[in-house]
């Protein structure tokens, strides 16, 4: 409280102050959702309330009174149906006996919802039975979509689907209901009425069913019950109506099957249909004729056959017409239920002939005409023949002329074997076939001739003569070898006359594979092909050209053979096989003058019995340079062959073989041994023995030896110099200029110490300096020591002596030691020592 002097004080009692009012809670059943005009109940649970009010909130107000214990709940139960569609929320007022108060909130809501209007639509109220009515649901959906249809009709049936079709068997008054359901649950039912009346029943028959057009046909309505008002007919042979009286006529003018079609109309409204399929069959026989034969010669009888199909009925009569195409005369034969006839002709001409059938019923029909050639009884005329071709060892292709004339019946070929026998081969049919291939495994054209001829057979299976018909034979061809040649011979060609043959290469019977060469006159009966190589075989063709046609040719058979060819017999001798600058063996043959020679082939062998190639050279080659040899080491044997134009080699000839020279130091002098030259004609005449000066710098001959020998001691040479190198040259003997050169071969001398006992180095000057003369040494050292192995003196020129001195002072007189080191021009090292004496 606030005084009025703004001052201020505050007091709080606890639970001074008791407030005891009525409490409670409410449910609704059932709960949200429910349809317009169903009930809905408030249940209320409370305490203390001595009054109830329930606000239903559609402008309805209920009140309802209690027990208003406070100590014992009690229920109170409010039922509500609302009117309208809509949400609500129901509101609770509770009061107690001192009047107070108290509202229970609640959240729960009452949908209600409107539910669908049903209605039947339907396509008719009345017709006749057994009629098919098409029904509809008209339902008018209330607040959600419809869910379910329920259709049940008073015959018993019932239907779920929204627009059902239902057939009303028979007649009576029915009732239809409808009953919908909305998806929450909510129904809503209609019903409808529909009456089936009893109609007449269709029904006619057919003055005629089976029969042949034209044809009128009387048709009568035989329908039962009530009065027929109105007929539509449809016949079947057409697409529109046929008629719309009672009692039609209808006229069909073609044969086949019709359905017939009647629909009435009774007085009650009913119509009835009736529809016979295939009810009118209107057909004729099927007239149809064979010959035994539509050609002959007279005179000759041909039986004539009806060959006519017939289903229902029999033929009950055969007329049988010819017409003379001549005189235009024609005559008819009638006879009943035979279906053949033998007509006989004794005149040539051309006869037309016609079948007419009758059946049963009357109707009748007319075969196609037929035509007969009768022919005057002759021999038909030779064939010309054309041409006989051989195409395999086994096959052969006849050609001919055609036959000309109209009365032709067949081809007959005959074949005459190289016996004299003649045998028909085949019969052909075919006017227009001008020529046949005789294909038989027996046939040998690669060793026989055959002869062919053709016939021709006419209508009156007369032959053309055997022997007015020209024979056409095979050529023979056989191909025999020759040297280097293949000689051709054949057989003429018989059945026109040969302009030329023409001679060909071939690979087999394909001519795509033939390559001309040459041509010899019709007369000529051979060809010799010396274009041929070695021992290859070809094989041959031959062409006959006729001279009056030079289009028709004939192929011979084919034939190979290989030519013959000699081998070389002359050899090919080797001249010489010498070394060339001690580096490499050159050798020259004799020229081939034999038979056609190609090129050369030299081998090379080290020793004489196994032998290498060194390739084939060209023809005008004489001579080779063998690069790949060690001429110091070792000797080397060459021989040649001539390869002739077949590739046959000649026989070995004389080989050729380089010297192999070596030489050896013996005590004091050179010894030179060397290999024997070999297969000269003659031998070796001799051998020189060059030397090579090496002051001259040239070669010079020490000796000559006998053919015989094979070493020689050089103890004629004497040259200032440490090598000695040798050379042997051998002469073919005969007078003959063949030469050939050794290796070179070295031998070297040792080194040889020439030194004095004693020297004087006083100034005299004689025998001032100690000096050692050794030959043969590449390089050299000089070493004097006193006797206590001091080294007083060196120098690696033994030009330069010892003056008797050591750093520039006289030693004393005495014997002092020297050593030589060095080494030979052998490349050997050489050491050498001794003593000297010095003396003042």
């Amino acid at each position: 409280m606030v005084h009025e002097d703004g001052c201020t004080d505050q007091l709080t009692r606890p639970d001074y102050v008791e407030i005891d009012g009525p409490v409670g809670t409410f449910e609704i059943l059932p709960a949200s959702t429910i349809c317009l005009g169903e009930e809905i109940q408030i249940i209320v649970y409370s305490t203390k309330a001595v009054t109830i009010t329930a606000d239903y909130r559609d402008g309805n107000v209920e009140q309802m009174n209690a027990v208003g214990d406070s100590v014992v709940q009690d229920t109170t139960i409010f039922t509500h149906t609302y009117n309208n569609a809509g949400c609500f929320v129901p509101f609770i007022l509770l009061q107690d006996f001192q009047g107070c108060p108290f509202a229970i909130d609640s959240a729960a809501t009452v949908c209600v919802i409107a539910p669908p209007n049903a209605a039947i639509a339907q396509s008719d109220t009345i017709g006749c039975a057994p009629f098919d009515l098409g029904l509809a649901d008209a339902t008018v959906p209330g607040d959600t979509s419809l869910a379910s249809w329920f259709w049940r009709f008073s015959d018993g049936d019932t239907s779920v689907v929204q627009n059902p079709v239902h057939t009303f068997q028979t007649p009576g008054l029915y009732t239809i209901d409808l009953l919908v359901t909305d998806s929450v649950g909510c129904v809503d039912s209609a019903r409808t009425t529909f009456e089936a009346f009893s109609g007449a029943v269709a029904d006619f028959v057919a003055s005629d069913t089976l029969a042949c057009s034209p044809i009128d046909i009387d048709f009568t309505d035989l329908s039962t019950g009530p009065a027929v008002l109105e007929w539509e007919w449809y016949f079947g042979d057409g697409p529109g109506l046929g008629d719309s009286i009672q009692h039609p006529t209808h006229t069909y003018l073609d044969d086949g099957r019709f359905t017939v079609t009647m629909v009435i109309r009774d007085v009650v409204g009913c119509t009835d249909t009736i529809t016979k399929q295939d009810y009118i069959y209107l057909r004729h026989p099927e007239a149809a004729l064979e010959a035994s034969a539509l050609l002959g010669c007279n005179p000759v009888d041909i039986t004539f056959r009806s060959t006519g199909t017939l289903t229902d009925t029999t033929i009950t009569n055969y007329q049988w017409c010819i017409t003379d195409s001549a005189s235009n005369l024609t005559q008819c034969v009638s006879s009943l239920a035979v279906d053949s006839i033998v007509m006989p002709f004794s005149e040539p001409g051309n006869f037309l002939v016609q079948l007419v059938v009758t059946d049963a019923l009357g109707c009748p029909d007319s075969s196609e005409v037929i035509s007969v050639s009768i022919n005057q009884r002759v021999v038909p005329p030779p064939l010309s023949m054309r041409r006989v071709s051989v195409e395999s060892d086994t096959s052969v292709s006849v050609f001919w002329e055609p036959y000309q004339l109209t009365d032709f019946m067949s081809y007959v070929v005959y074949r005459t074997d190289p016996n004299g026998l003649t045998v028909a081969l085949d019969t052909l049919r075919d006017q227009l076939m001008t020529q046949y291939l005789d294909h038989d495994p027996a046939l040998d054209c690669s060793q026989n001739v055959y002869c062919y001829q053709v016939l021709v057979q006419n209508t009156c299976e007369e032959f053309s003569l055997l022997s007015a018909t020209p024979q056409h034979c095979t050529i023979e061809l056989t191909a025999s070898p020759d040297l280097d040649a293949i000689d051709l011979a054949w057989t003429p060609y018989i059945g026109f006359n040969v302009a030329a043959y023409q001679i060909f290469r071939v690979d087999s019977y394909d001519l795509g594979t033939a390559s001309f060469i040459g041509s010899v006159s019709g007369s000529t009966l051979s060809f010799t092909d010396t274009a041929t190589f070695c021992r290859d075989s070809i094989t041959y063709r031959v062409m006959a050209i006729n001279a009056a046609d030079t289009s028709e040719v004939s192929y011979s058979d084919i034939s190979a053979s290989a030519p013959l060819h000699s081998e070389p017999v002359e050899p090919v001798d080797m001249l010489f096989a010498t070394v060339v600058n001690d580096t490499f063996v050159s050798v020259e043959w004799e020229p081939y003058t034999g038979y056609k020679p190609d090129s050369y082939y030299v081998e090379r062998s080290i020793d004489g019995s196994v032998w290498d190639s060194l390739g084939t050279f060209a023809l005008n080659t004489t001579t080779f340079t063998d690069t790949a040899v060690a001429v110091d080491e070792q000797s080397y044997y060459y021989r040649v062959f001539a390869i002739d134009s077949c590739g046959d080699l000649t026989p070995a000839g004389m080989h050729g073989r380089s010297i192999l020279l070596t030489t050896s130091l013996t005590v004091k002098d050179p010894l030179l041994n060397w290999n024997h030259y070999s297969q000269w004609p003659l031998g070796v005449l001799n051998y020189e023995i060059e030397i090579f000066n090496e002051s001259t710098q040239s070669w010079e001959l020490i000796e000559i030896v006998p053919g015989n020998v094979r070493s020689f001691t050089d103890n004629i040479s004497r040259l200032n110099q440490s090598t000695y190198c040798y050379r042997v040259r051998a002469t073919e003997a005969g007078g003959l200029s063949s030469q050939s050169l050794s290796n070179e071969s070295c031998v070297t001398f040792a080194p040889l110490v020439f030194t004095p006992n004693a020297f004087t180095p006083n100034g005299d000057g004689h025998n001032d300096l100690f000096r050692v003369f050794v030959p043969n040494l590449r390089n050299a050292e000089l070493l004097i020591f006193d006797r206590w192995g001091e080294l007083l003196f060196r120098t690696l020129n033994l030009d330069d002596g010892w003056d008797g001195t050591y750093k520039g002072q006289h030693v004393q007189e005495g014997v002092y030691v020297f050593l030589i080191n060095g080494q030979g021009e052998d490349g050997t090292a050489f050491t050498r020592s001794g003593t000297v004496t010095l003396i003042r």
